[in-house]
């Protein structure tokens, strides 16, 4: 893990900006990557965009549609999720560090809006991986191994990060009062409180619902 905390301030950064646990983003990029900034792959089978996002006017489209089937760098965020996000450069700038953890963040925290609320925060995690959660009869997710990954190492980081680190940018809130941080511990604790057949208040607040 040595290697992901390296970009520990970067990740911190990112997470904020989006208001999402830094765990998260590095507990990915532990999982995705082992903190390695230029790791790639192709999937000659991955969606695409369509040809004419936004891209560098240099840039042919059979490059183009070549590098949005790759997943880049630290947090191997697919070319595709780049553009769909907005990102318009090289998509080979993926491979620095900080460019990809703003483009991954902002990747992450549209799937939480999408998935937060019915699956929790390992729904958003299967999403990173697979775009969408998906569950088996059995009621795990199909890629139940690797948000399980990612779950282990965010405890971790969760140990190792300062208070002031874990500290949400600002006391700015988004929808119904909440950060994506709040929201994302409330649907892991009424998914909790459901499996147990504890009777909760939905509307309550994070910290009313710890209590």
């Amino acid at each position: 893990m040595d290697k992901t905390l390296g970009y520990k301030e970067l990740a911190v950064a990112a997470a904020r900006e989006v208001q999402l646990p830094p765990p998260l983003l590095l507990a990915i990029v532990e999982v995705e990557s082992g903190g390695d900034p230029y790791r790639s792959r192709i999937d000659p089978v991955h969606g695409t965009s369509a040809p004419q996002a936004a891209r560098p006017s240099s840039c042919d489209a059979g490059t183009e549609m070549m590098f949005q089937r790759t997943f880049w760098g630290l947090m191997q965020v697919p070319g595709s999720a780049a553009r769909e996000t907005g990102f318009d450069g090289w998509l080979t700038e993926l491979t620095r560090p900080d460019v990809n953890l703003r483009t991954g963040a902002e990747r992450l925290a549209r799937l939480a809006g999408r998935f937060l609320a019915r699956y929790g925060m390992e729904g958003v995690i299967s999403a990173w991986n697979a775009g969408a959660p998906r569950k088996r009869p059995d009621g795990k997710f199909a890629n139940q191994k690797f948000v399980d990954a990612v779950m282990k190492a965010m405890e971790v980081f969760e140990g190792i990060l300062s208070e002031a680190d874990m500290k949400p940018v600002s006391e700015e809130v988004v929808e119904e009062g909440e950060t994506n941080v709040d929201r994302m511990r409330k649907a892991d604790l009424l998914r909790y409180a459901e499996e147990k057949g504890i009777a909760v208040d939905s509307s309550a607040r994070v910290d009313e619902l710890r209590s």
